[in-house]
């Protein structure tokens, strides 16, 4: 655990399953619980990811428009 929320994050949404446009079903309560996160550093990792246009958030989703894109951004951050 010694990566940033947002690198966590981003890594674990991209193993989640995606509807055929992105969209992740699962609430931050939910993710926040998966990261072992609390609802505010979430909420500062999502703002992170979204300020970046890599997700965008909505009611009780998370859509990832281009996931190849997310994929790289966490690769350039893990080397």
């Amino acid at each position: 655990h010694d990566q940033p929320s947002d690198v966590r994050l981003a890594r674990h949404l991209i193993e989640l399953p995606a509807s055929d446009d992105g969209d992740v079903t699962i609430t931050q309560q939910e993710m926040g619980d998966l990261l072992g996160l609390s609802r505010v550093t979430l909420g500062a990792a999502l703002a992170k990811l979204q300020s970046e246009q890599l997700v965008e958030r909505g009611y009780g989703k998370i859509r990832i428009p281009d996931r190849a894109r997310l994929a790289k951004w966490v690769q350039d951050r893990l080397n």
